[in-house]
């Protein structure tokens, strides 16, 4: 249930030729839709094709897609900024990205960061969960300006209902951000090397 509202959400602000990055089951409600994803993946009868792919160092020509979607991705990423950079690359000079990150001040996430510090009961494998002010300046300084954010509600674990909240304390957020400008304000950037 959490993961269709999610979906239709995301596929809501999607326009022309759509990335999507992490495709997992595939997102249903998409049109015109290429995906990426770090292993093999069945392909969605809606995707176009699915390729096998880094979303940290994408295969695509520049400016080949005029919005990308991220489903709860960047969260699972060693290097965040990175990933943003390739996104900027590869959409169009009015590119949209439409992306949803799990919020660390969320009433559950702050509860069991409190009380279970040790104990991971949700997703052992985010390792990059982002506040909210950092996020905007990642954003900011890989070429992004957020345009719109979106509380996708509070879940409540083993209960199947989704509860309205503001988006300061929603479980997660979808942010839909227009590209933009890179901004080198005070930024150290290190080349990485290809190996």
């Amino acid at each position: 249930m959490f993961w269709v509202n999610r979906n239709k959400r995301i596929a809501k602000f999607a326009r022309g030729k759509v990335l999507d990055v992490g495709v997992g089951g595939g997102n249903a409600f998409l049109n015109n839709v290429v995906g990426i994803d770090i292993k093999k993946s069945k392909k969605p009868k809606n995707y176009k094709k699915v390729f096998v792919m880094d979303a940290q160092n994408m295969k695509f020509k520049s400016g080949s897609f005029d919005s990308i979607t991220v489903g709860c991705v960047l969260a699972h990423l060693e290097n965040p900024s990175a990933f943003l950079r390739e996104c900027h690359r590869v959409l169009n000079s009015s590119g949209l990205l439409i992306i949803t990150v799990p919020n660390p001040f969320s009433p559950f996430t702050l509860f069991t960061n409190l009380f279970f510090p040790t104990r991971l009961p949700t997703a052992k494998e985010h390792i990059s969960v982002i506040p909210p002010r950092n996020l905007t300046l990642l954003f900011s300084h890989n070429g992004f300006k957020i345009e719109k954010r979106i509380s996708l509600g509070l879940q409540i674990p083993k209960v199947n209902k989704r509860f309205p909240v503001p988006v300061f304390i929603g479980q997660e957020i979808v942010y839909i951000c227009k590209k933009s400008k890179i901004s080198n304000d005070g930024i150290l950037r290190l080349k990485t090397r290809r190996y």
